[in-house]
């Protein structure tokens, strides 16, 4: 076995395990951007049994979610909505505006 048969592999495993380490990395940081986004969006929302029904964490300082729930209001009898939310993902901030209402 010549040397370059021996270091290929042993080149291909470090940079194998180089690369595990940030991208585990990445996966604990989206999902903990998930977690507070998921829960500033539906307190935003004020729907009842509200949950994230879509949402797009890449997208530039702010994440686009829909959220899906109930509307509090008696008179309008627990009638479905979905509100869009921005996300700020500096801030923490979150804004909804209602897109769907009653369907």
């Amino acid at each position: 076995m010549t040397s370059m048969q021996k270091i290929l592999p042993a080149a291909g495993m470090f940079m194998l395990a180089t690369m595990a380490a940030p991208l585990a990395a990445s996966t604990d940081v989206g999902n903990e951007l998930s977690t507070r986004m998921n829960s500033a969006c539906i307190d935003a929302s004020e729907l009842k049994g509200a949950k994230v029904i879509w949402s797009n964490p890449y997208f530039g300082n702010e994440v686009a979610a829909i959220v899906d729930g109930t509307l509090p209001q008696k008179q309008m009898a627990g009638a479905r909505a979905s509100v869009l939310c921005l996300y700020d993902k500096k801030t923490g901030h979150a804004a909804v505006q209602n897109s769907m209402r009653g369907y």
